[in-house]
């Protein structure tokens, strides 16, 4: 007889209740602290019915994960139940299974910085490039003992960019924070202020004393005075940052403590000696003084004519251009008196209570604003006259031209005139900005102005009669074409408001790469002249220009001059216009890319020191715009992204994250700055989001590495660092 037992109601599982995931937030909890039996009930083991047919064993294993933001780690545990009844070797899968729990530990609580740098001020070297800046580093504990802190600095002046922030600082008030992270993406900031600046006073010597003369002031009051300024008795003067022409003067008597002036009026009470300190200070507020004299003479015994009258006379006239345009804010002095107007809105000046029978001086002068009305056409206009083709056909065009004041109109003109366009000269060296002429006055030679020389100045002798109309011509230095504006913060409305667009191939940079940008024309045109300022990001470093189709028809016509970091001006002009395609390159300009961008982003066309401004055929003048292009090949995904490492710089891990357009299989590659293949990565990928952990020890070596993702379609590089 046999008989058999069968349990027609087999352990299913089913009535399994698993433990659920659990959060702990009490911080420095270990791994360790996180066993099973160190759980709450509900969350520490599998509760597994009672079945008196099954013969159950319970157990679990745990994989640890650094990092799975927001929590500081994460465990998953694996748990296992096993019905020994059931279970057979042959098929795993018949009395056995299997639930996962994570357990994530989250730490809240930010760092604490024990040291933070306090605020202080540093001195400019000698040659006021820099300042030698020594911060003490920032520290910082973590909420767990021997937490790893990363400390970094947002400072582009220092050594570093970790807990130290030391380096060569330029002048100026620089605010430097600092992050200090945990672990866990927690952070506490602090920061610091430095401030760099010239502490050194100037040096000054001063003139061995002068004398000053009492003279007859009528419209002034006291009638009678010396006026002295400070700056007559500087014999000598420097600093070690600002320019001995940026140096302020001011003067006071010795034993006074109020603030020195620039200058003291003396009258009759101040005849004799008085010893006086005259004070330098520079751009940056320090100053010093040296003590000297001065006497004031009366000479002419003004002091002691109790019966000197004055009488009603009047010198006056109109201050214009040559095509009548009429010039404010020009000075005129009448220097045997020691006056001094200045023109109003209309141009005119008058000088009242003038004594007859006295002879007078009366000479006007302007020297602002040099780029006033000065373009590259000008030079056009001054090239056309040196070779003949077409000379200047007004004595007060050849006076603008002779830009250097040599008498004549030659091509050094040019050159001189070349250096104030682009910036190289700020003032002309040789020259004023306004040359005056007398208004009646009549050129014996139309073709040459500078001889007999013009008559700069009205000399009145014997004054009888008032003076209504003693009129000055003023002629702008290097404005050939008359385009200044007579008041020159307004804006010149004969300007053409059409526009010529150069056009630049916006491209991606890659950091450490050499590439070259062609520049072009958006429509063709017939170009006479052009030039503009361009600047660019201080990632960006001009390494060289090249000459294109406009140096061809025009050999060494286009300069360009670097203005220091970031900035570079240049022109180009012919004699005749010259048909530019939209297939020509005009010229190219060669950079070196620091890092990573966009070309647009780091490239742009202004005024700032060279005008922008190009002039066609017909000699009008066109606004000049820079556009960039897309290449024609360029094919943007946007889904398709590679992002930047976090954390970054790493000590420990960091993660690489992604987007793919599609699943599909992608390669990540880790590799030196010398191109060696650090770690390959190959995965199998899902569409949209994806992460890779990249743990310390993974990696060869530190420093700074390049990691590129390779797809079946895309590619992208980035830099990250290892510490």
């Amino acid at each position: 007889q046999t008989i058999t037992l069968a349990n027609l109601t087999p352990f299913d599982g089913t009535g399994i209740v698993w433990p659920e995931d659990y959060l702990e937030t009490v911080s420095c909890t270990t791994p360790a602290d996180l066993e099973p039996a160190d759980l709450p009930a509900g969350f520490d083991v599998p509760v597994v019915p009672a079945d008196p047919c099954a013969m159950i064993a319970t157990s679990y294993h745990d994989q640890l994960f650094y990092i799975d933001f927001p929590a500081c780690y994460k465990i998953v545990r694996t748990w296992k139940v096993i019905d020994w009844c059931q279970f057979s070797t042959t098929d795993p899968t018949v009395g056995r299974w299997e639930e996962q729990q994570v357990i994530a530990v989250m730490d809240t609580l930010p760092p604490t910085i024990t040291t933070c740098p306090v605020n202080d001020t540093f001195e400019l070297n000698d040659a006021c490039t820099f300042a030698p800046v020594f911060l003490q580093p920032v520290t910082a504990l973590g909420d767990c003992p021997n937490e790893d802190i990363t400390i970094t600095n947002d400072s582009p002046f220092a050594f570093a960019n970790g807990g130290d922030a030391s380096g060569n600082y330029p002048a100026g008030v620089h605010t430097i924070h600092f992050t200090a992270t945990d672990g866990c993406g927690n952070k506490a900031t602090c920061s610091v202020t430095v401030t760099v600046a010239d502490l050194k006073p100037p040096t000054i010597v001063c003139k061995d004393g002068i004398v000053g003369e009492l003279a007859f002031m009528p419209n002034a009051s006291p009638q009678i005075m010396a006026v002295i300024n400070a700056e007559q008795l500087n014999e000598y003067s420097s600093d070690n940052c600002t320019p001995t022409t940026d140096l302020t003067y001011t003067m006071r008597f010795v034993g006074d403590t109020s603030p020195p002036v620039p200058s003291v009026v003396f009258d009759c009470a101040g005849e004799g000696f008085h010893d006086v300190e005259i004070w330098v200070t520079d751009e940056s507020g320090n100053a010093d003084f040296c003590i000297t004299v001065i006497e004031i003479q009366d000479n002419m015994n003004l002091c002691q004519d109790d019966t000197l009258s004055v009488s009603n006379g009047m010198i006056g006239g109109n201050v214009h251009t040559p095509t009548g345009d009429l010039l404010p804010e020009v000075h005129v002095d009448m220097t045997s008196m020691s006056m001094s107007y200045m023109t109003d809105d209309e141009g005119r000046y008058e000088f009242h209570n003038l004594a007859t029978g006295n002879d007078y001086t009366v000479e006007p002068w302007k020297n602002d604003n040099p780029k006033n009305g000065v373009t590259t056409y000008d030079i056009v206009l001054i090239a056309r006259h040196v070779l003949n083709i077409h000379p200047l056909d007004s004595p007060y065009k050849l006076i603008a031209a002779d830009v250097n004041n040599s008498g004549s109109v030659t091509t050094f003109d040019i050159v001189e005139l070349r250096k104030l366009i682009l910036g190289i000269y700020s003032d002309f060296p040789d020259n004023s900005s306004w040359r005056f002429v007398r208004a009646d006055y009549d050129f014996p030679n139309d073709d040459d102005p500078f001889e007999p020389p013009f008559p700069e100045v009205i000399n009145v002798n014997n004054f009888t009669a008032d003076i209504p109309h003693a009129d000055f011509v003023g002629v702008k230095i290097g404005d050939v074409n008359g385009s200044a504006s007579a008041n020159y913060d307004e804006t010149n409305d004969d300007r053409n408001s059409e526009n010529l667009n150069i056009l630049m191939e916006d491209r991606d940079l890659k950091a450490g790469e050499t590439f070259t940008v062609p520049v072009r024309l958006q429509n063709e045109e017939n170009l006479l002249a052009l030039q503009f300022t361009l600047e660019f990001e201080t990632d960006l470093e001009l390494q060289g220009f090249e000459k294109g189709v406009l140096a061809r028809v025009a050999r060494d016509r286009f300069v360009t001059s670097q203005q220091g970091k970031g900035i570079m001006t240049g022109f180009w002009f012919h004699t005749s216009p010259v048909v530019a395609t939209t297939e020509d390159t005009l010229f190219s300009l060669r950079f070196f890319s620091k890092k990573e961008g966009r070309l647009s982003d780091r490239l742009s066309l202004s005024s700032r020191i060279t005008e922008a401004i190009a002039f066609d055929e017909e000699e009008l003048p066109l606004n000049l715009n820079l556009v960039f292009s897309n290449p024609t090949n360029m094919q943007t995904d946007l889904s398709f992204q590679l992002f930047q490492n976090q954390p970054n710089p790493f000590k420990r891990f960091t993660n690489i994250s992604f987007n793919l357009p599609q699943a599909g299989p992608a390669t990540l590659t880790i590799f030196d700055v010398s191109g060696n293949v650090l770690k390959t990565y190959n995965k199998v990928c899902q569409k949209g989001f994806n992460e890779v952990s990249i743990m310390r020890h993974e990696l060869p070596s530190g420093g700074v590495l390049f990691y590129q993702l390779q797809t079946p379609t895309h590619t992208a590089t980035r830099k990250m660092i290892l510490l």
